[in-house]
């Protein structure tokens, strides 16, 4: 997949002086993820010097001045919200005029090393003629439509190639709509959806791009019943923590500045993923040794899940992963309130809906206990999650098998020994997680799938990564456990970028921001 020759860096110095002086903390105090940046579109200096109003001219669903969509050729269209606040109240109604700027595509391309050309106008829509109007008395205007066109309504295909808008408001302020457009790219796997293989992935954001998971692809080998797919069911990335706010005890949703980098280009990362159909889920962690999911009152629940919703919603994501890692409960921090875990799955699972999936890493204390109905205060956890699966991936243990339902049995890890949790049908709990670094012991891992133990064909990969060179070159791939796990096939792990990503394989998908 062409990937796009230019990226974004944004020049609003005051945007990243907020940024800054909140340390990624914006979300705490918004009613939407947008507003949280909003001050970096006012202009206290001119509102000194004229005593009206500063208008701002932005786009919704991005904190920069660029904002990136990519589009396969011969698609359909994508929109773009647009809109201008003022300071304050307006006394008058006003309005800005939004027009397309030709004579800004060059100094575009030296600013951000590009090679874009015009987008041609055939291809574009302006709602209500550019104009965007506040009314007396409000601080911001309705949201106006900017749809962008693959396929305009007339039945032209935009060319294959990179294109830019430049958006000049008649306040003097400029937006930048950067269009990839792809040309198909064949021969690529659709995604296996059978009953004999459902796969996880983790993907860590702050290393690579969410596009490497398309590059993940298997085959069966049965004569009859044969395959070659992509895989990777459910994608969780990360980096989102729960942390903490000393000073108003509130908890915080952190994201790091690659996932924000991210959520700002979602279009040209995400989408492309989402667009196969897999579910695509956010993993929030535990970071904070002061707050964690298992010692947040009924008030600090609330806030956190309002947070969490702001960012699902706002961006389109299939669900939410949690995974407390243990944060020193009792330490540093309160001990362990049996109920405040299974009090966050539960007004999750309220604000999520039935259509968004609810997912959970089972590991450690946080979650030993959510087999006790009377501990968890009668929330019985199991009903409210989608799927569960083990946290245990150690790097220095073999791949463990925790197995709580056959604990006893042969092949099922004695280290890390676990019960059912109440409620949860062992058709959607994942026995084992491995990464691509970790030790194999394949009599163990024999011994459990040939004894008829095997529950389900859940396999779950954290971190999943393309060949680099190193210490764990040419060590095992993200489902050599698959024949385990699906006794009497033969799988073939077959990594799509070796046959045409890199000339090599190695170094695909790198985060390039």
């Amino acid at each position: 997949m062409k990937q796009l020759s230019f990226r974004a860096k944004s020049r609003n110095l005051l945007l990243l002086a907020v940024i800054a002086g909140l340390t990624g903390n914006l979300l705490a105090s918004c009613t939407k993820v947008e507003d949280a940046v909003s001050l970096a579109g006012t202009q206290p200096d001119s509102e000194q010097l004229t005593g009206l109003p500063a208008i701002s001219f932005r786009a919704v669903n991005s904190t920069s001045e660029v904002v990136h969509l990519l589009l396969p050729e011969g698609g359909n269209f994508t929109s773009v919200k647009l809109q201008a606040r003022a300071s304050r109240p307006q006394e008058l109604s006003q309005s800005l005029l939004v027009q397309s700027d030709e004579s800004l595509v060059e100094a575009y391309n030296a600013q951000y090393k590009a090679q874009c050309t015009l987008l041609p106008a055939p291809f574009y829509t302006l709602e209500n003629g550019g104009v965007i109007d506040i009314p007396s008395g409000k601080k911001e205007s309705d949201e106006k439509l900017l749809r962008i066109y693959a396929t305009n309504p007339l039945g032209n295909v935009l060319e294959a190639g990179t294109y830019v808008l430049p958006l000049k408001a008649s306040n003097g302020e400029t937006i930048y709509i950067a269009l990839d457009i792809q040309a198909p790219f064949s021969g690529r796997p659709e995604l296996y959806t059978g009953d004999d293989c459902f796969t996880v992935f983790y993907l860590n954001t702050s290393q690579y791009d969410p596009r490497l998971v398309l590059d993940y692809v298997t085959s069966k080998m049965d004569p009859i019943y044969g395959w070659t797919n992509a895989i990777g069911n459910i994608v969780n990335f990360t980096s989102l923590r729960l942390d903490y706010d000393a000073s108003s005890q509130a908890p915080v949703l952190k994201l790091s500045p690659d996932m924000r980098y991210l959520l700002d280009h979602y279009d040209q990362y995400f989408r492309p993923v989402k667009e196969t159909g897999r579910k695509l889920c956010l993993c929030i962690e535990t970071g904070s040794k002061k707050l964690g999911f298992c010692n947040m009152n009924d008030q600090q629940i609330d806030s956190f899940v309002a947070q969490v919703m702001q960012v699902v919603n706002q961006y389109g994501f299939d669900g939410i992963n949690l995974w407390d890692k243990n944060c020193s409960y009792g330490e540093e921090g309160a001990p362990i309130d049996t109920q405040s875990y299974p009090k966050l799955i539960k007004e999750l699972r309220k604000a999520l809906g039935n259509y968004k999936l609810l997912t959970l890493t089972d590991y450690e204390e946080p979650t030993e206990y959510f087999w006790d109905v009377e501990a968890t205060g009668g929330i019985v956890v199991g009903e409210l999650l989608d799927y569960a699966w083990s946290g245990y991936y150690n790097t220095i243990e073999p791949v463990q098998v925790i197995d709580p339902w056959h604990p006893n049995n042969p092949g099922v890890s004695q280290l890390h020994v676990r019960k059912p949790i109440a409620g949860l049908s062992s058709a959607r709990y994942g026995c084992v997680m491995t990464t691509r670094r970790n030790p194999m012991d394949y009599d163990v891992l024999s011994e459990w799938s040939s004894g008829g133990y095997v529950l389900n064909n859940i396999s779950v990969t954290y971190d999943i990564e393309t060949y680099l060179q190193g210490k764990y070159e040419g060590t095992m791939t993200a489902n050599e456990l698959l024949p385990y796990l699906c006794p009497g096939s033969f799988f073939m792990f077959n990594p799509w970028y070796l046959s045409g990503r890199t000339s090599s394989g190695y170094n695909a998908w790198m985060k390039d921001w």
